[in-house]
Parts: C-alpha cells; structure tokens; sequence
C-alpha cells in the first residue's frame, strides 16, 4: 500500500495508525497538494457488506457538517476493492495514549477536553446523529490544545428504530457502554452522555469505573453497579467534576442531562471557577513580600534634648530626688489599681507586637520556582525539591509504557511555576509498563477476538488467511504472542485465520456437442456449476446445443468454479435452404511423420475452415460436417488437394 496512489489522486506514504477495522495512512492528496489522512478498510473485509456499510457509514455521517472538533471528512472512494475516507490529517495524539502516559490527567484539562467534546456532539445531535462509541482512543489531542472527536464508524441516525442488534453488541467499547447500549434497547442522545461520563471519570482518576473478564461481564456491571465516586480515587476531585460525573453516568437515561447542552452548561460553570481559583494561586504564589521590616536605629546623643543640671548642688539634688521619691510613693499607694493596670495594657501591646512581627515573618517566607521533575527517578526529584526547599508528595502510581518504574510521570504545581518553600510538589510515579496476559482467540471469530484483544489495551495486528483441514472456515488457527504471554500495553496481536479446506483443482470436461441440459448434468457431475450462458446462431451446431465453453476442456479450476456456455439458437440459414449434416473420414497415409490435415466448407454460409490439425500416417480422421444449401467440401494433407465432395 505504502508507494501506491488510490484514483491517481492519493499517493500513500506512511502507516501511522492502525485498528481491528481500517489501518490509517498518512498521504498527498495531489489534486489540493495537501496532506491528508486516509482511511482503508483491511482487505479480509472487502468484501463483507456488513464491514463495508459501517465504513460508508463513518463518512455519510459526518460529511454532512462540518465542525472544529469533529475531524473533517474530505472524500470517500473505492479503488480495485479497496475502500478509502480520506480525512484530515490530525497531528497529535490520542487521548487514551495522554492518560496511559500521564495516569490522569489535571482536573482544569480534564473539563477543557470534555467542553470541546460537549460541543463536537451537540452539532452531531443537532443533525441527528448519534456516535455511539465515545472513547478516549476515538479523542484526538490537536496542537494549540485543540480536541477532535473521530471514528463515526457505528453511528447511527435517531430513529424509532435506533437500536443496537445483538449481534452488533460486540461492536465497540464494553468499557464506555451505556447500559441500554449493553441491553440492546433503543438509543438517543444521552447514549452519548453516558459514555463522555465515564471517559471524563477515568481523565480525573486514571480508571474507568467497570473492568472484568470478559465485555459481557463489564457490560452487566454498566446495567447493575454503581460506579465508585471519583472522590474515592482521589479526595481532591473537585466536587463540581464529580457531581458531573455522576449525574452523566446515571443508570436511568431520564436521570442524566436531558441533552449536552446542559451538560455543556455546568461543564462551562466548574470550568470558570477552577480556572478563576488557579489564577488567585498563582497571584498569591507569584506576588513577592515587600512589607517594611523594622530595624535598629542607631542614634546620636546630640539628637535627644536633655536638662541642663550643671548649678544643681548636691544638696539640691538630695533634695529634689527624695522629694519626688516621695510623690512617687504616694501616687502608687492612691492609684494602685490603676498602675496595675497600665502594666497589664504594657504587656498585651507587647504581646501584639511580637505576635504582629511573628505573622509578617510567616508571609516572608521565599518564592522559589518549581523544578522539572518529569521522568526523574524519586530520588533525583526530592534532592531537586530540596536544594529548593520544597518537599515531594506522592498522590498516585500507576503504570506506564514510557516512562521507567520510579520515575516521575507527571508533577503539580508544573515546572516553571512561582511557589513558597516548604510546599508540598504532588507527582505521580510510574509503576512502569504495565505487563497484560494475552487473552486466548484461537479457535474464535474475528469479531469476537477483536473484543477481546482490545479490552486488555492491546491491539489487533496482522490478519492473515490460510488454509486449514481442521480448522472451520473463519475460525482463528493461531495467534502471536500467544495466549496468557505477559506483554506491554497497546502490543499488537497478530492472527492467522482459517480460510477451511484448501479445495482440489478439478478438470473441465468437454461440453461443446452437448444440449444444455446434458452439459448442466455433466458439470454437476465433476463439483462445477454453470456460469453465465450466451445463445447464438451457429454454422455446425443445432438448437440447444453447447457450440462453446469458457473455461476450455482440460483446465484445472477449483470446485464450485462457474463455467460459462454459448448455446446455438439453430444453424445459420440465410436463404432458408436445405440443410446437410454428414460424416466425412481421411486415411493419414505412409509418409512424411507429420501431416497437417485441412478441412474446408463452401456452402451459402461462405468459406471456413472447420478442421486444421496435425497427424501421424496410420491415422483416421473423422470429422461431422453439417452444410446448408449447395455444397463443395475440400480436403487437403499439407495443402496438397487430397479429396474435393460437392452436395
């Protein structure tokens, strides 16, 4: 595929994502000269009319509107079977790949996706159009924080008779079924709000609410359990985000929001209001102390008026000391109460003061920037926090492909932000790629092994066909890696499937000479069946009878192969004249070893050569000629005239 161009027009460059349906590539659309995506369905599927329907069905629903978070739907074609939607082209990533790379994601970038994916379905609503596989793997994260919701693949119209079939149950993700997906009863918009519930509960939490053994059993627990409250995951989920959640996620459609719309409303609300507590952090964390801090002052005794005691005698002094001594004990045996008083007023001012400076030096504490302590081992990431006089906290591990065991995934407040010491940095810590035993396919349908596969975060890889003696047609032979092999997250599986018994090669019999019904008898006869059957004048054949055959006598084709027939209408007459059939026999004589035998007719249909062949001497020849009207026949052995006959 990679080097091909689909109609002239899409020339195919590189495989950039893959599912159990369609592969993706990257191309160049030359007709615009731009880059696009294109979608193809997988070739095992060409030729199934169910797969092809869902795959037109992704374009038909979305080519009628256009929006900036939905990806935009350009063409759809169809090339030598092979069946194409060309899209645009999002560079970015998924957001199931954002949540397995981080474990969970922030609550402000949380409700941020949910508002765009909010506003991408009230347009599909709007034009009647039901997704019915919302899923972080069909989220695109788009640079400049653009999202872009995908894959309409099983969307549906609302209708009375907008009901998920049984034998369509397996279709999609049982993780995100809402439970009247899970029932089979009929569909409409809340469908959706379910499953854009669950996807931003596991967005905060890094879990989805439902897991089991099997899609049957997490779609029974969607339809009788009620999910664990975010909060339990993690007690700082704000209760705006869990309340949305689970008013989403209700069990009961009637007890969800009546449309997006609404959902879309306190969604907008919660959104405002976090980001209006972020922006008052960061004022307060940024801001820098500059309160006035006292200091000693150190002052000259010039500065202080003092009195002049330079004529003041001794006595006078005495005098004057012992005078006021005794003024003073006589105040503060009268005004006893009072000076106590005073005291106690001293020693509350004073308390207020040191307490005043003890609250000043608390805010004065140093604003310091946080460090990157993405993919840091623990240890590095606390020695970090500490030179900056922060202290780590871990708030959640969980696994991750990309990042090593006991390293840091994620960080908060992030790197770059103003901070006080002594504040706790929350990281999340990876417990490193996360290992999932092979589920076992072998022996099952596709479909069914595409579920499977794809509930343990693992993918579908090659599909390839072989034959099998044992194996039933469609039934999967073998997979690689093999079942219960502990592997990575998003591994591909890659499957071998039976195409059943590899038939024999049967030989074509000669039908020409015979009436059609014998001819139809005869390939019954040998497992073959008639195909397309043409009815024509003929020069040396009657009515009803094979003058010809496709495949000839003698080639090998397999069982059930249709072998077209030209039957004669009846032989050519032009002049409505007598009619020959005769027999005519030619001894190959001694002679030369090879004799090229030439047999030829005149008669009102013209000349033609009837017979042409080499033989051996000791031959017979024997050739049935039928003739209309006057008639010369003309025998020649190396085109040497050998006999003439004229009728």
């Amino acid at each position: 595929m990679i080097g091909g161009c689909l109609n002239n027009r899409y020339k195919i460059e590189d495989r950039i994502g893959a599912g159990g349906m369609a592969l993706v590539y990257e191309a160049t659309d030359k007709l615009l000269n731009r880059r696009v995506a294109v979608k193809v369905l997988r070739p095992q599927f060409a030729t199934d009319e169910e797969f092809i329907e869902r795959f037109k069905r992704e374009a038909q629903a979305v080519a009628n509107f256009t929006h900036p978070n939905i990806v935009n739907i350009f063409d759809i074609g169809e090339d030598d079977g092979t069946h194409y939607i060309v899209m645009e082209n999002v560079q970015g990533e998924t957001l199931k790949h954002r949540i397995q790379k981080q474990g969970k994601l922030d609550s402000l970038s949380a409700l941020k996706i949910t508002k765009q994916i909010c506003n991408a379905l009230v347009t599909a609503h709007r034009k009647q159009i039901i997704h019915c596989d919302i899923k972080p793997g069909n989220i695109l994260l788009a640079s400049e924080d653009v999202v872009k919701l995908t894959d309409f693949g099983i969307a549906r119209a609302v209708t009375s008779s907008s009901t998920l079939k049984q034998t369509d149950t397996v279709i999609g993700s049982a993780a995100y079924f809402s439970p009247e997906q899970a029932r089979g009863d009929k569909l409409d918009n809340r469908t959706d709000i379910y499953s854009l519930g669950i996807v931003l509960y596991e967005m905060v939490t890094g879990e989805v609410p439902f897991r089991g053994e099997s899609p049957v059993s997490v779609a029974l627990k969607h339809i009788k359990e009620e999910p664990e409250p975010p909060t339990k995951f993690d007690n700082t989920i704000p209760a705006q985000i869990e309340n949305i959640v689970l008013k989403a996620v209700s069990k009961k459609p009637q007890e969800r929001y009546d449309n997006v719309k609404k959902m879309l409303v306190d969604v907008k609300a919660a959104l405002k209001e976090l980001e209006e507590l972020e922006k008052d952090n960061i004022d307060k964390s940024a801001a820098e102390t500059d309160k006035e801090q006292e200091e000693t002052i150190v002052m000259s005794k010039n500065d202080y008026p003092t009195k002049q005691l330079s004529n003041v005698t001794d006595e006078d002094y005495r005098e004057e000391n012992y005078i006021q001594s005794n003024k003073a004990s006589s105040f503060c045996q009268k005004n006893r109460s009072l000076v106590i008083w005073s005291l106690v007023v001293v020693l509350i001012a004073g308390s207020l003061v040191f307490g005043y400076h003890q609250v000043i030096s608390y805010f004065e504490v140093p604003v310091v920037e946080v460090p990157n302590l993405v993919e840091k081992d623990l240890e590095t990431a606390k020695q970090s926090l500490q030179n900056k006089g922060l202290q780590l906290e871990i708030y959640n591990r969980s696994y991750n492909n990309d990042i090593p065991e006991e390293h840091i995934i994620s960080q908060y407040p992030e790197a770059g932000k103003k901070v006080k010491q002594n504040r706790d940095i929350s990281v999340a810590v990876s417990k490193g790629a996360k290992l999932i035993k092979v589920p076992g396919v072998m022996g099952k349908q596709l479909r069914e092994a595409k579920v499977l596969i794809e509930e343990e975060d693992l993918e579908v890889g090659e599909v390839e066909y072989v034959f099998n003696d044992e194996i039933k047609k469609g039934l999967i032979v073998s997979q690689t890696p093999s079942s219960n092999k502990e592997v990575k997250v998003d591994t591909e599986v890659d499957l071998i499937i039976s195409k059943g018994k590899e038939a024999k090669p049967v030989k074509v019999p000669n039908l020409v000479g015979l009436t059609e019904e014998n001819a139809k008898k005869r390939l019954r006869d040998f497992d073959l069946i008639i195909g397309e059957v043409k009815y024509k004048k003929s020069l040396s054949y009657f009515e009803g009878e094979v003058m010809d055959q496709e495949p000839k006598s003698g080639a090998e084709v397999v069982p059930s192969f249709p072998i077209n027939l030209v039957v004669s209408e009846g032989i050519r007459n032009p002049y409505g004249s007598e009619v020959h059939e005769f027999n005519i026999r030619v001894n190959i004589n001694p002679g030369e070893e090879d004799q090229r035998v030439k047999i030829i007719v005149r008669d009102d249909n013209g000349r033609r050569i009837i017979y042409n062949q080499v033989h051996h001497p000791g031959d017979l020849v024997k050739q049935q000629i039928v003739s209309v009207g006057s008639t010369v026949v003309q025998v020649y052995v190396n085109d040497r005239l050998v006999r003439e006959q004229r009728l």
